[in-house]
């Protein structure tokens, strides 16, 4: 039994990343950026170091990207309220639009693929396939 789960451990592992990469086939913002502007639209303005270990990236990683959002005006970087050494990223009103955009773009991708590549029977299955992925991420 424990083979079969392995097996299929890496089946979901596979398929969870072929589906990513191709929801998302014309992004215009790097995974690292994307998920910069996710984690400040989530949980609010955080230090570059939180940024970092948050978004599972080195610091070095985390300032360059930050660099870049913030060239691009997407995201607003400012003095921390309690740390004079550090500094404070907030995603910027630009930076939300471009976050909704290209998640709105991603959903469109999906229901088109729902409605075009499967059956009415599989359609019906796939709300049951979300609360099993919310289930098994819910702990991590």
């Amino acid at each position: 039994m424990d083979a079969d789960i392995d097996q299929v451990a890496e089946d979901l592992r596979a398929a969870v990343g072929d589906f990513v990469r191709a929801a998302r086939p014309d992004e215009q913002l790097s995974d690292n950026q994307l998920s910069i502007l996710g984690m400040l639209d989530r949980e609010g303005p955080a230090t570059i170091a939180a940024l970092a270990a948050r978004c599972r990236i080195r610091h070095q990683s985390a300032t360059k990207v930050v660099e870049q959002l913030r060239a691009a005006q997407l995201v607003d970087i400012g003095a921390h309220p309690s740390d004079r050494r550090a500094v404070q990223v907030a995603i910027s009103p630009t930076g939300g639009a471009a976050l909704r955009e290209e998640r709105a773009r991603r959903s469109a991708w999906i229901a088109e693929a729902i409605r075009t590549r499967l059956s009415e029977r599989e359609q019906a299955d796939v709300p049951a396939l979300v609360a099993v992925l919310r289930q098994l991420t819910a702990s991590r």
